[in-house]
């Protein structure tokens, strides 16, 4: 499994960039499944799981915290 980093923080107006940036990143590289830490680390990360069939991409998220969950 991949694990990456994001350094800013849920709720910042670079999070969401951030977030899209490396799960496109994930797609390209044809990578399945990969953790993404956040933070602060108290928030724990995010389990990513991509799937690309037939041009479709699926992306399934889970967040360990409540509050990643509402930034994400």
């Amino acid at each position: 499994m991949h694990v990456l980093q994001l350094q800013s923080a849920p709720g910042s107006h670079a999070f969401s960039q951030d977030l899209g940036q490396q799960v496109a990143w994930l797609g390209g590289q044809d990578v399945k499944q990969a953790r993404i830490r956040l933070h602060p680390e108290e928030l724990g990360s995010l389990d990513v799981s991509v799937s690309v069939t037939h041009g479709r991409v699926d992306v399934v998220i889970n967040a360990q915290h409540p509050a990643a969950v509402t930034a994400v």
